[in-house]
């Protein structure tokens, strides 16, 4: 997780480079860490623990921290090259300066500024009048406040990535697993009934009866869902009934609002292991 935090960011920082916006590879990065974190939790059959906080504020910290540090490394790169691209400009401030490339030339110029050179004056040249908002080649927008409004949008930040990894994390906890191996149940979705044919689901289900819902029904809000283990362990799946998440103010919460547990086998299934 950490890895691919480290490398996402800094092709974040590099991207960003070229154009800018806030928010937008924060949403990226939310996006790609919490669904890494689900399909790692998946193939090891791991559930979220207590633990799922630490890594989920891990990955975010690590991907701003990569995030920034490859943005400033981008703008010290970029001043080098443009001296470079003028030589006559480049010789003469080198004899004035009495440095022999135009890497030290970028560092006095950065120290003069700043007072710091290298990447940590490259990243206080950026961020000295306030948090970035919008950046393309040709222009640079951002807010005023300083350094303390800066170290403030870099929390809101992180904290934003690494709440959206934990709900990710926390969803995947609430999904059903086999008693046996541990892996998480294969979902498929075989209908959608309303709520005269959900109440006939639930009066069948709780008298035991794997009852499903008819062919033809589709205009429901309710969700069916079949519940097998992917490595076999039951002898009959289960079935729940999941509310769908509607586009407008509802007091329902969506989720799961019915179940059939599955049966597990007597053994394991001959040729595979437990």
């Amino acid at each position: 997780m950490l890895v691919v935090a480290a490398a996402f960011g800094a092709a974040t920082g590099l991207a960003g480079r070229i154009v800018y916006l806030a928010g937008l590879y924060e949403a990226a990065a939310a996006l790609a860490l919490g669904a890494l974190a689900v399909a790692v939790c998946h193939l090891l059959a791991l559930a979220p623990g207590r633990g799922a906080v630490l890594l989920a504020g891990m990955a975010a910290a690590t991907w701003l921290a990569c995030h920034e540090v490859a943005d400033a490394w981008a703008t010290w790169q970029d001043q080098a090259r443009w001296l470079r691209s003028e030589p006559v400009a480049m010789a003469q401030d080198l004899a004035v300066a009495q440095v022999d490339r135009p890497e030290e030339l970028v560092d006095l110029g950065l120290r003069a500024e700043t007072g710091q050179a290298g990447l940590v004056g490259s990243w206080l040249m950026q961020h000295r009048r306030g948090p970035m908002m919008l950046r393309t080649l040709s222009a640079q927008r951002a807010l005023p406040g300083g350094l303390v409004a800066v170290a403030l949008a870099l929390a809101v930040r992180a904290t934003l990535v690494g709440l959206a990894v934990w709900r990710a994390l926390q969803r995947l906890a609430n999904e059903p697993r086999c008693g046996r191996c541990g892996r998480y149940l294969s979902r498929k979705e075989i209908g959608r009934v309303d709520d005269a044919q959900l109440r006939q689901l639930v009066v069948a289900w709780a008298a035991g009866v794997s009852e499903r819902p008819p062919p033809d029904g589709h205009a429901g809000a309710y969700r069916v869902l079949l519940d097998q283990c992917p490595r076999g362990h039951h002898v009959r799946p289960g079935l729940s009934a999941v509310l769908l998440r509607g586009h407008g103010w509802s007091a329902a919460t969506p989720g799961i609002v019915a179940a059939l547990p599955p049966v597990l086998a007597a053994g394991p299934p001959s040729g595979q292991g437990s």
